[in-house]
């Protein structure tokens, strides 16, 4: 413990400030994180799920105030009339969401099985995964790079809006970059155990499971994490691993299809073909941004990538990426380097002084 702590003394100084700020932001009521709706959308589906239970609520979104009654307003016999809302619409969906995964509601909804019900106590523990997150984060960048530039780096983000503002979130922020940088972690440490077959595997089999939690949980990195496995694998290993690589797919395809099985679950099979219908055509109809929109949102909703950004976003995003890896890692051989060469001026030095006091020392000798 002690020698961890020693280890990894600034990170832990970083984490523990960023404590104390984020902890007394977590004690005022008043405040929200930057994704305010959703975090109140999983604490409404969290009393859902603890008091009626997470099977009969098909693990499903309900972000509606909890209601005994208003299981009703799902039956064919109201939901199939026409119902004026407080907006004036003359139509309303059904009472569950059915459009994004939704087993990172898991961990909030069983502390409210245990019958917590404080909002505080929601944001502390999303604090916690965010910052184990962050610590991730640090351990991925001195693993490519060096201690000094994994210290910089950690500071940077966890200092950064992006961080602050959803670090107390009880959405899916958290979850999303606490699974994405513990894959990359993985990443780096099976890449180094290539030649053991045995442990190389374990770290693939294990990155394979995080992957396919991270996908029945969010879209938001889905294929940022895919890029990052193929990339690190052909700029490391210099080697072509399609069977490998082809694994990896199966993680988000299956996390997928197990939404869509959810789904029918929940719609039957003819309104769970008519919500994907509707979902996609209601992109489609319209303008030809919204047509092209339309024809790319399943690609769009499983990737997180804006339609007119495609490539332009992708491109840079991977080129940045890759830019980023190899000079952390030109850094880390000059650094090297710099204490090698050091190293052997000094022992050269070290050398010619004794060659320089030697002769001295044996003329001073009495006879």
């Amino acid at each position: 413990m002690k020698s961890f702590v020693k280890e990894n003394l600034f990170i832990l100084i970083i984490i523990s400030i960023l404590f104390l700020y984020l902890g007394t932001k977590a004690f005022d009521e008043n405040t929200w994180d930057g994704w305010g709706f959703g975090s109140a959308q999983t604490l409404m589906s969290s009393q859902y799920w603890a008091k009626d239970g997470f099977i009969k609520n098909r693990f499903l979104f309900i972000p509606r105030s909890y209601s005994k009654i208003i299981k009703y307003f799902d039956e064919p016999e109201f939901r199939n009339r026409a119902i004026n809302d407080f907006g004036g619409a003359l139509k309303r969906n059904r009472i569950y969401y059915t459009h994004y995964p939704p087993l990172y509601l898991m961990p909030y909804a069983s502390l409210a099985k245990l019958g917590v019900e404080n909002r505080t106590i929601f944001r502390i523990f999303s604090i916690f995964i965010s910052l184990a997150a962050l610590f991730l984060f640090y351990l991925f960048i001195k693993s490519i790079s060096d201690k000094a530039t994994a210290i910089i780096a950690a500071i940077y983000y966890g200092f950064s809006v992006t961080f602050l503002n959803y670090a107390d979130s009880t959405s899916i922020q958290p979850w999303t970059i606490f699974f994405t940088f513990l894959i990359m972690v993985l990443s780096v440490l099976a890449a180094r155990n290539y030649e053991n077959k045995i442990i190389y595997r374990r770290y693939n089999l294990a990155i394979w499971t995080l992957y396919l939690v991270l996908s029945l949980s969010s879209y938001d990195a889905t294929f940022f994490v895919f890029a990052w496995l193929v990339l690190y694998d052909a700029i490391t290993l210099k080697k072509f691993l399609f069977k490998k690589w082809l694994f990896w797919t199966l993680a988000p395809l299956l996390g997928f299809a197990l939404q869509i099985f959810q789904n029918v679950w929940y719609l039957g099979w003819t309104d769970a073909w008519r919500d994907i219908y509707m979902s996609y055509t209601g992109r489609a109809i319209g303008s030809l941004k919204g047509f092209i929109s339309g024809l790319v949102a399943p690609f769009v909703s499983m990737t997180s990538i804006k339609t007119f950004f495609i490539f332009k976003k992708t491109i840079t995003t991977l080129l940045s990426a890759a830019v980023i890896f190899v000079s952390l890692r030109e850094i880390s051989r000059r650094k090297r380097n710099l204490r090698e060469k050091i190293g052997l001026e000094l022992n050269y030095f070290k050398i010619r002084m004794v060659i320089w006091i030697l002769p001295k020392l044996s003329r001073k000798q009495p006879n």
